[in-house]
């Protein structure tokens, strides 16, 4: 998760951003994908509504 500031027409602006991937083990070395499987995709999901929910309230504070 990022958090990025820009400023648009003389106002600072925050933008949050989230990025995803794993990483595996394939030879003794740890790689990172941004690749998942069909069982990976339900615990993926919750993690992103979580992140969803992290992002509302954090701007909710902020914007309050």
């Amino acid at each position: 998760m990022f958090q990025n500031e820009r400023v648009i027409n003389g106002e600072t602006r925050v933008f949050h951003n989230v990025s995803v991937s794993r990483s595996y083990e394939k030879d003794g070395a740890y790689r990172r994908t941004h690749s998942f499987g069909k069982d990976n995709l339900p615990r993926l999901a919750q993690v992103l509504k979580e992140a969803e929910a992290f992002i509302d309230m954090v701007e909710g504070v902020r914007n309050s």
